[in-house]
């Protein structure tokens, strides 16, 4: 038998009796009434049913809604102001991120030959570099470091030198990184009067430099002294004593 769905119907067609608008019980499904607190069939209790939030009570809502009223505001203040945007500025994390110049890498390389003492023959070439003493000392110990891995290490030449304005400067022997020699130049970048040695670690950049120490000074050696018996015949000399001929030539005051 088929049956026919009447929507809203009040009874049903068929049989014509009256339809009960319900619910289900939640422990026993049987139908009952929309209204009805406790279960008629199981004698169990009816849970009240969860109301659903407002749209205003939605987190999201308001959320929506403040995005909403910055960008209105963002449009009238540009179209106040004629429309024109202020140029994007560099966060200052961005510029810090840029690596600085390195300023022993700055300046121009310049070599020269090396030749022997008659000026006959070339035994090889030597190179240069000219720069301010202060900017090296605020270079730091990776600058330098990446300066001897670059242009010295590998080079070939005789020897690298960086002058300085004050007549001082570096200078590396061969193309050897380890350790460097500080000190006054001459013409040709060779170390006159060493000052200090700075060994360098290339993998680490890390650099030691020893001042060397200053040769002290000799002292003159103090004069033998006299022994009693000398002292005593000393005044008693005659001024008159003749050369090679005085018994205490070496305690003779007249000598």
């Amino acid at each position: 038998m088929r049956y026919r769905t009447f929507k809203n119907a009040l009874q049903c067609p068929n049989r014509g009796v009256g339809i009960v608008r319900g619910k289900y019980c939640p422990h026993c499904h049987a139908v009952i009434p929309s209204d009805a607190k406790t279960c008629p069939q199981c004698k169990k209790p009816i849970p009240a049913p969860k109301e659903k939030k407002s749209l205003t009570k939605r987190w999201w809502f308001w959320t929506a809604a403040v995005v909403l009223v910055l960008g209105i505001i963002g449009n009238i203040s540009n179209a106040v102001n004629g429309g024109e945007e202020a140029p994007p500025t560099l966060s200052s994390s961005f510029v810090s991120s840029q690596p600085e110049a390195n300023p022993f890498l700055q300046p121009e390389t310049q070599a020269a030959d090396v030749m022997n003492g008659f000026r006959t023959e070339k035994l090889g070439q030597w190179a240069c570099i000219h720069m301010e003493k202060a900017e090296a000392k605020a270079a730091g110990e990776d600058a330098f470091s990446e300066f001897a891995k670059t242009n010295v290490q590998g080079s070939g030449y005789n020897w690298w030198s960086v002058i300085f304005e004050d007549g001082t400067g570096i200078c590396f022997t061969g193309s050897h990184t380890y350790v460097s020699t500080y000190g006054r130049l001459d013409d040709e970048g060779c170390i006159t009067e060493a000052l200090g040695d700075i060994s360098l670690d290339t993998k680490t950049s890390r650099t030691i430099y020893t001042p060397r120490k200053e040769k002290p000074s000799p002292t003159p050696s103090p004069r033998p002294s006299l022994s009693p018996h000398a002292k005593a015949y000393r005044n008693t000399c005659a001024s008159a004593c003749k050369p090679n001929s005085c018994r205490y030539t070496g305690a003779c005051r007249n000598r």
